[in-house]
């Protein structure tokens, strides 16, 4: 470029008017968009939340005998360490299967990139109720693990693989394994390939290079996967009662039967505000270690 259009070139941009900033109004029409969900959140969580909350505390005077009831009680206690146990569980599992399948998308070509993540993305467009009796069909005394172990002369009689934590643990981490590929999938895509191929022609080896520069770089979306899926974990009610029997009664469960059961709604309130109380913690821990902007940048 010559120095008569860089001049030129110049003062074009010097005539340009500048950027107009958003005016007062402007910002102000543009809150008013937050109003609809706000309303709905107000009217179908806040709302009842308080209610649940106030249950809990009054009943029908002021007392905290139901939260005293929550962690004095060997058999709600039980039952709180059995949910953290369960969610600890499926979360390990779901990142074991889930880490790897995410990587093979992020570094597949497109055509099996899309036909991989349609296999992820199947399940989620399935009723959950069906999937969860799904498993009854593939573990059931008569179902197809026990037909095909039988017909191979493995076993002699039908295996009790249902209602147990193997089963429990089994369907949850089947219903959860998306919330771990998708995120880490969207960290992936924004990783720049070049960055391992530096490391090796450093003479890292593929394995260092993985470890010390590619999976660091992943680990906004891999935290976000195992605070998203333990959440979720902590709240399952259909999945621990349909697989797990007894054996693996949870605190949503327990929610439940308080509730519904036994009409105890000032201890069920308490059981929902502990188990809330709990999963806000976890999450503001991890908005104050990671925060979605690390998420959104693409683990840059």
């Amino acid at each position: 470029m010559t120095t008569m259009e860089s001049m030129a070139g110049s003062i074009d941009a010097a005539r340009r008017p500048p950027p107009r900033k958003p005016t007062r109004a402007y910002r102000r029409d543009s809150r008013l968009l937050i109003v609809p969900a706000l309303l709905f959140q107000i009217a179908f969580f806040f709302v009842p939340l308080y209610y649940v909350a106030k249950q809990s505390l009054f009943d029908p005077g002021f007392t905290t005998e139901h939260y005293r009831e929550v962690f004095t009680n060997p058999l709600y206690r039980k039952v709180l360490f059995q949910t953290l146990r369960l969610a600890v569980m499926v979360t390990a599992f779901a990142v074991i299967f889930g880490y790897p399948v995410a990587y093979f998308i992020a570094r597949s070509k497109p055509f099996i990139a899309g036909i991989t993540l349609l296999g992820v993305l199947v399940p989620l467009w399935t009723s959950l109720l069906a999937r969860t009796y799904s498993f009854q069909v593939l573990y059931g005394r008569e179902g197809f693990v026990n037909d095909i172990l039988l017909r191979l002369g493995l076993i002699d009689k039908p295996l009790p693989l249902m209602f147990n934590t193997f089963t429990a643990v089994s369907g949850m981490t089947h219903a959860l394994l998306p919330f771990v590929i998708l995120p880490c999938v969207a960290v992936m895509r924004g990783i720049d390939p070049s960055l391992t191929n530096a490391a090796k022609s450093l003479g890292a080896t593929p394995w260092k290079a993985f470890r010390h520069v590619y999976f660091p770089l992943t680990k906004p979306g891999l935290v976000t996967s195992v605070i998203l899926t333990f959440i979720l974990a902590l709240g399952f009610f259909v999945t621990p009662v349909i697989l797990g029997g007894v054996t693996e009664f949870t605190i949503a469960g327990l929610i439940q039967l308080q509730m519904q059961k036994t009409l105890n709604w000032g201890l069920g309130g308490a059981l929902s505000i502990t188990l809330l109380a709990f999963t806000a913690t976890i999450v503001y821990l991890y908005q104050r270690r990671y925060g979605l902007d690390k998420l959104l940048a693409g683990g840059r």
